[in-house]
């Protein structure tokens, strides 16, 4: 999935007299996944998403409130993004072995391509910039839950799980082939030519 954030991820903020502002500020918004281990499953019993967040150091902090933001951040216009996992119920903000925070930052208005690649045994989340070269990998195990733990629903992009959008959020989309070399069969970091390239759809909060 090819995924490009926009301004308004890095900019929302959530008010001062917000008594759980620290809280809904520093939470993960979901982008996308799926659900694992059959069509019927629910994926809060079994799934693999990409979650986000506005770069939290940007953000100062109070307690429980949110404060304002940091003077000429360093990490402004940058979006965090991390791997989150439900594994047979195990919720993934309160198990470590669920929730891998990626070091890399996403900056809005660049093209990033998102991939989940299923096993028995576990789900690999792979970014890779906009020439589908890797940044960076992450794996989480899962219960080997059968012959269907690749089948399941499509999650899509909403923010929170604890709060609300205090502005409107943008991100965008498009599914997309990673990019083959036609002699070999394997993947190519060349990037596709614009005129292939399938049209974005947003989505926002």
């Amino acid at each position: 999935m090819q995924v490009r954030f926009e301004q308004s991820t890095a900019d929302y903020l959530i008010a001062e007299d917000d008594p759980e502002g620290a809280r809904c500020q520093s939470s993960w918004n979901k982008l996308w996944g799926n659900s694992r281990c059959g069509y019927l499953n629910l994926h809060h019993k079994d799934s693999d998403r990409f979650v986000w967040r506005r770069d939290v150091r940007c953000i100062e902090f109070n307690g429980s409130h949110v404060m304002g933001v940091v003077p000429n951040c360093t990490f402004a216009n940058q979006v965090q993004i991390a791997a989150y996992a439900y594994d047979d119920g195990n919720i993934p903000y309160q198990n470590a072995s669920l929730l891998a925070e990626f070091n890399t930052t996403l900056t809005v208005g660049d093209v990033y391509f998102t991939r989940l690649d299923f096993a028995p045994d576990g789900t690999q989340y792979t970014l890779l910039d906009g020439r589908n070269a890797t940044l960076e990998t992450h794996f989480i195990a899962h219960r080997n839950c059968g012959h269907g733990y690749q089948h399941g629903y499509g999650l899509g992009f909403y923010f929170g799980g604890v709060c609300t959008a205090p502005q409107t959020v943008t991100a965008c989309f498009a599914k997309e082939p990673t990019p083959t070399d036609a002699k070999h069969g394997k993947a190519s970091r060349q990037a596709i030519p614009a005129e292939n390239k399938p049209p974005f759809v947003c989505g926002t909060e």
